[in-house]
């Protein structure tokens, strides 16, 4: 099972993250190529409008966070794939979940260039996405 080369970001990796974890539990074969904001300043074209994606063996281009995790999850056959599944991987490839990503991976001096809520706001935000999402979870695993 090749799904080919995932290429993402090499700071900021959280959207392409749970295409890898995916991919390994399922058994899936998965390639990393990871990017310098340079790198991808030169890349980033109409047809590759944002990160991360998927560059399939046949050369074909596979983007959206949510349907890579689709994508992968359906190659392993491990995983229930299915409209709640794609809701609660909707929800956690958004804010707030997603805005965890620079908190935990940049200085913190770095945070007012992207624009944050405070660490306390963001948390003040987060708290009824995640019980929300506790309630909703059924039987895994998960994509």
């Amino acid at each position: 099972k090749n799904a080919g080369t995932l290429v993402y970001f090499m700071g900021l990796q959280s959207r392409g993250e749970p295409c890898r974890m995916i991919a390994a539990y399922g058994g899936v074969d998965l390639k990393d190529k990871l990017l310098t904001f340079e790198e991808w300043g030169k890349l980033k074209s109409e047809k590759i409008p944002y990160l991360p994606y998927i560059e399939q063996p046949d050369g074909k281009i596979k983007l959206e966070t949510v349907e890579l995790c689709k994508h992968l999850a359906t190659l392993g056959g491990k995983m229930t794939v299915d409209e709640k599944q794609t809701e609660l991987c909707k929800t956690a490839n958004s804010h707030p979940m997603q805005t965890a990503d620079p908190y935990l991976n940049l200085p913190e001096e770095a945070w007012p260039n992207y624009k944050l809520p405070s660490l306390e706001d963001w948390v003040k935000q987060l708290a009824p996405v995640l019980k929300k999402l506790a309630g909703d979870l059924g039987d895994g695993p998960f994509f």
